[in-house]
């Protein structure tokens, strides 16, 4: 047992050892989100392959081998790092706005494999929070947070309503923009409001432009405020099944059907994800 645990360390050793020691080419992480979302075909041909290494601050923790790494605290635009097995335990101990530096191969819009820091480099010391709430912004061109939203009033809530059931009436004709303008619209009246959140965050995950980063953002915030709220896990687990985080997908799936054990969509959910072995 003890030389078969032996053998698993040393190889995660040399793996570690053997990509440190390729060519490594420093990239800034703002140039690089943003080639793949202007054109990620093209950002494939140039870096697939290739062991990069870009410094940015955590966005989002995924599990214990995953983060989403931005260019800033503020940026809406992060790319998915799946770390080597081997950094587990200093993955666990990152927090979300830590700036580290991360060495990892580049394939099909993500870093793999990857090491945190290289040589000398280490985890670098966390980025302040910023003092305001950042609001959707186009992909590729992030603006900075106005002030907060209002706290709710009688009539706030009246108006939230009315642009809940317009964003409705357009998510089902599959007017996304429109879709996203009503849903954001009643957010700001009404922030506290899990169904508005997770409405805003089904119309970015089905969107024909889908928006991954800023769905989980808004469902995760409306979980926090309606834990019981089902749609909200469902929407969740449908992005992490299509990025491929199937153990995320099942822990959603597994807390809806918790809630609600005869909800039809979330045993559905459960059957394709018992068909793909999880």
């Amino acid at each position: 047992m003890k030389k078969a645990i032996f053998a698993v360390v040393l190889f995660a050793f040399i793996a570690q050892a053997m990509l440190l020691a390729q060519q490594v080419t420093d990239v800034n992480i703002a140039t690089l989100v943003s080639e793949i979302n202007n054109n990620k075909a093209r950002a494939n041909q140039t870096y697939n392959n290739r062991t990069l290494r870009l410094t940015g601050v955590i966005w989002m923790l995924t599990d214990e081998t995953r983060v989403w790494l931005a260019a800033n605290s503020l940026s809406w635009d992060a790319i998915p790092i799946d770390f080597n097995s081997s950094e587990r335990t200093k993955v666990i101990n990152l927090n979300k706005g830590q700036r580290i530096t991360v060495t990892g191969v580049y394939r099909d819009g993500g870093i793999r494999n990857a090491v945190i820091g290289t040589g000398a480099a280490t985890i670098a010391r966390p980025e302040p929070a910023p003092t305001t709430t950042p609001v959707p912004a186009a992909r590729t061109t992030p603006t900075p947070a106005p002030a907060p939203a209002p706290t709710p009033t009688p009539n706030n809530t009246t108006q939230a309503r009315t642009a809940n059931e317009r964003g409705i009436a357009f998510y089902n004709q599959k007017n996304w923009d429109s879709a996203i303008a009503e849903f954001t619209r009643a957010v700001n009246l009404d922030p506290k409001n899990a169904t508005y959140l997770t409405n805003l965050g089904a119309a970015y995950t089905f969107s024909d432009k889908p928006d991954y980063l800023r769905a989980l953002l808004y469902l995760g915030d409306a979980i926090a405020l309606a834990p019981n709220f089902v749609d909200s896990y469902l929407h969740r687990a449908y992005i992490w099944a299509n990025e491929g985080n199937l153990i995320q997908a099942r822990a959603d799936v597994n807390k809806a059907l918790q809630i609600d054990p005869n909800l039809q969509r979330a045993k559905d959910y459960d059957v394709e994800l018992k068909q793909r072995g999880y």
